[in-house]
């Protein structure tokens, strides 16, 4: 005689039970997706704040880049004119 199953009965089966409460497949594998979906969720943030801060950090050095070409310039203009 066959028993016909559900595709599905297997995620009502009980994997552990702690202290009273049994921990099924469909348990398990819900707490697995939404630990997974926070630690996504927590890269995406991250990698913003990082690409934040080195877009900043860039923006600072192109700033100083500037600066020191500009007192240079400022320096060869004064030697010009000592010079002659």
């Amino acid at each position: 005689m066959e028993t016909s199953t559900s595709p599905i009965a297997f995620l009502n089966q009980t994997l552990i039970v702690v202290g009273q409460t049994p921990i099924t497949v469909k348990t398990a594998l819900v707490a697995t997706i939404c630990l997974l979906l926070g630690l996504l969720i927590f890269r995406v943030f991250q990698s913003y704040r990082t690409a934040k801060q080195r877009a900043l950090s860039e923006a600072a050095a192109l700033e100083r880049a500037r600066e020191a070409e500009m007192r240079m310039a400022e320096l060869v203009a004064s030697q010009n004119e000592l010079t002659g």
